[in-house]
């Protein structure tokens, strides 16, 4: 799905296995194109992956109210919510319709004479933030109000990739091949997002025997040192008719996180 709907447009961000999103630039902003961007992504979708898939699109200001829209109109939905017409639909949505907002928060909202979406809307800065008790409840004021911020990403708790192997892989040299190949393709994703590793998990899943190794390391995000301990790995595998590979690295952390050993080469390798 996410390279059908790439053909259409870049994708920004894809959020969780059912969800992506994209950034319009410049013209695509304008109602009419955004419009009809939305409508060739349903078809390229339905041409591409199946004709009997379909999604929701919501068009907004910024991701969060563009999420929402999608809410508004389901299956196979399209709204668009124009600045200038904020709240305008938004109006219609209970409060656990937003985003975020469970039961719990919806106590604590109605605590705060917050009832309904319109209560929502008419709270202030500061009585959001009292309403929400932190920074969170300012960030809604101005996201509800179509501003754009750049929200904190979750920290990331692991990263790796696998694969399900062709037949003619399906030998020990074609798993060690593969997974060779995978830690390259990860340890650039680590480097990409400035991350180091301090373990790594080696699997090949068996119709017979399956095996699996969780493997300590210096803190790295270097291919080389990956390989070297991977290699050291592998010399123990015990696995029968394979079908699938994986690598995933945990215990990541950013640069200014981590101390490297002293008496290892990662640093200069990385």
């Amino acid at each position: 799905i996410v390279e059908a709907a790439g053909t259409v447009l870049p994708v920004d961000k894809v959020r969780s296995i059912d969800e992506m999103q994209f950034r319009l630039m410049g013209k695509e902003r304008e109602p009419d194109n955004a419009i009809a961007i939305a409508r060739k992504l349903k078809q390229v979708i339905r041409e591409k992956v199946g004709d009997t898939l379909s999604c929701s699109i919501g068009i907004a200001p910024n991701a969060f109210l563009a999420k929402l829209g999608t809410e508004l109109e389901k299956p196979d939905g399209l709204v668009v919510l124009p600045a200038d017409e904020l709240p305008g639909r938004m109006l219609s949505l209970e409060l656990m319709g937003f985003t975020g907002i469970n039961r719990k928060m919806v106590v604590r909202l109605n605590a705060a004479g917050i009832f309904t979406s319109a209560d929502l809307y008419a709270a202030d800065l500061k009585g959001l933030g009292a309403a929400f008790g932190s920074v969170t409840g300012d960030r809604w004021w101005y996201l509800l109000r179509g501003y754009e911020l750049d929200l904190p990403e979750q920290a990331r708790k692991s990263l790796g990739h696998s694969h399900v192997l062709p037949p003619e892989m399906r030998t020990d040299q074609g798993c060690r091949e593969v997974l060779l190949r995978l830690l390259h393709k990860a340890s650039a994703s680590l480097r990409r997002e400035g991350l180091w590793a301090s373990a790594m998990d080696l699997a090949v899943r068996g119709r017979k025997k399956s095996w699996h190794v969780p493997v300590r390391l210096p803190p790295s995000q270097d291919t080389v040192t990956f390989n070297e301990h991977f290699l050291h790995a592998w010399a123990g595998r015990d696995f029968e008719q394979p079908y699938l590979v994986g690598v995933t690295f945990t215990g990541l952390a950013h640069a200014e996180e981590v101390t490297p050993s002293l008496f290892d080469p990662t640093r200069d390798r990385a």
